[in-house]
């Protein structure tokens, strides 16, 4: 890569004057980790060197704890190329390793479909069983904090077995950046989804296993064995739930028919769901494996979660998790394609001196939107109503799109439930739906006219 140590003026005059830079000026190197900056100067970073010919930076990097400035200063002078994180990252100097880490990261633990099957999940949970969400654009299963996650462990998984810090950020920045969005709290806490992909991440890497001793070591054990062997092992199995006559038979009836296995979770998801207070954690996990043993590695029974979607939510991401996990997984299948499309976005490639493909990345956000007097927020966005975000270098997710300052009806709860209602009603089945009225409306008047001219009488 090539980089050039210079000021902020020597910047401007470089980016106005949009000529080749001397040679003698930009400098090859292998790698940034020796890299260091101070004060108000900044490095810029090419894949390709700008010698040539005038090409913008695929990076610049300022001061640890320099990046609001930056931005801030930058809004100011290059306000015809807003927003600038757009074109470039800008990153610290630490940020800028891990990003580089990333690149050079090795082969990510096989998670199966588990990370897809939670993304579902998470879309179910929000929709709160009141919308189709095969129907739903894929704009919409982007904007979850799990497709952040599972783009982390893609990216980063060299640098979440190192430092743990990562995951959190990620976490700490989609939530900023709804925050900044003026978007209503959600019925399933980021906290929750958190602790399930911990332990789904340490379930698939036996390193972290052994490292992570925060985790919940119970359903640790009991989500490998689904991932070994597709079932929660006995020995475990007990640990979970106890060892009455009626535990051991239900074990044994989950081994049986698939009719005596629906009947006998729809039975036990409602006993379960009467002891959610004695212990959540384990309740919850217990609830998404017993579902998701009716049909090993299917999609197709969440609705006999929807009851318990008010009181544990996470007991979805469990069953989306078990799903994906077991051997006999078939969660990529879900939704006509769907779930490939989303196996297709999470393992796409991408590079951190690439091109950003986000609207705006977080930091420029939260600069932009600090301590407006206006409450006109002006960005021109990919698709409408959606602003792509990159949360964290390399990590970007979707989120609702409204103008700045605009708030969503005021006679509408302050707890949000759901997070794709717009989505629900697409102008295609609206449109269906009222071709349906007209064409009954026209079959009734047709009824109307043959009986009137069969048995007689006045037409009103």
């Amino acid at each position: 890569m090539f980089h050039w140590l210079c000021s902020r003026r020597q910047f401007v005059d470089f980016f106005a004057d949009q000529k080749p830079l001397n040679s003698h000026d930009v400098q090859w190197i292998d790698s940034i980790e020796d890299v260091f900056v101070q004060g108000e100067d900044i490095i810029l970073v090419w894949q390709k060197s700008p010698s040539e010919r005038f090409v913008l930076p695929s990076a610049v990097i300022v001061a640890e704890g320099g990046v609001p400035d930056f931005i801030a200063w930058i809004s100011t002078y290059f306000k015809h190329l807003r927003p600038f994180t757009a074109q470039c990252r800008v990153l610290t100097p630490s940020l800028a390793r891990l990003a580089e880490q990333a690149h050079q990261s090795p082969p990510m633990h096989d998670v199966k479909s588990a990370d897809i099957g939670l993304i579902l999940a998470e879309v179910i949970a929000y929709s709160a069983s009141r919308t189709d969400v095969k129907k739903l654009p894929l704009s919409a299963y982007v904007r979850t904090l799990s497709f952040a996650f599972a783009k982390g462990l893609k990216h980063y998984n060299q640098v979440y077995r190192d430092q743990e810090g990562v995951f959190s950020q990620i976490e700490k920045g989609w939530l900023s950046a709804r925050k900044c969005l003026q978007q209503q709290s959600l019925g399933l806490s980021s906290g929750r989804i958190s602790d399930v992909w911990e332990i789904v991440r340490c379930a698939v890497s036996p390193r972290e296993s052994q490292s992570n001793s925060v985790v919940n070591r119970l359903l640790l054990d009991a989500l490998q064995g689904v991932l070994i062997d597709g079932r929660v092992p006995r020995s475990i199995w007990t640990k979970l739930y106890g060892r009455s006559k009626k535990i051991v038979a239900l074990f044994e009836v989950l081994e049986g028919p698939r009719e005596d296995r629906v009947k006998a979770v729809e039975v036990e998801v409602k006993s379960l769901v009467n002891g959610l207070e004695k212990n959540r954690e384990h309740q919850a996990f217990l609830l998404g494996y017993l579902v998701s043993r009716i049909q090993p590695g299917s999609l197709d029974h969440f609705s006999l979660l929807f009851p318990v979607l008010s009181t544990c939510p996470e007991s979805l991401l469990w069953y989306g998790a078990c799903a994906g996990l077991t051997p006999e997984t078939s969660v990529a299948n879900y939704g006509s394609g769907l779930g490939w499309l989303l196996k297709r976005e999470i393992e796409r490639p991408v590079h951190w001196l690439s091109s950003p493909t986000c609207d705006i990345a977080l930091t420029e956000m939260e600069v932009l939107l600090r301590n407006r007097d206006s409450a006109k927020f002006d960005l021109r966005t990919l698709t409408t109503g959606v602003l792509n975000v990159e949360v964290f270098p390399l990590i970007s997710a979707n989120f609702k799109w409204y103008e700045y300052g605009h708030v969503q009806g005021s006679d509408r709860s302050p707890h949000q439930s759901e997070m794709f209602e717009d989505d629900a009603r697409t102008r295609k089945e609206l449109g269906e739906m009222l071709r349906r009225i007209d064409e009954s409306a026209m079959n009734l008047n047709a009824i109307r006219s043959q009986v009137m001219k069969t048995f007689g009488g006045k037409k009103n």
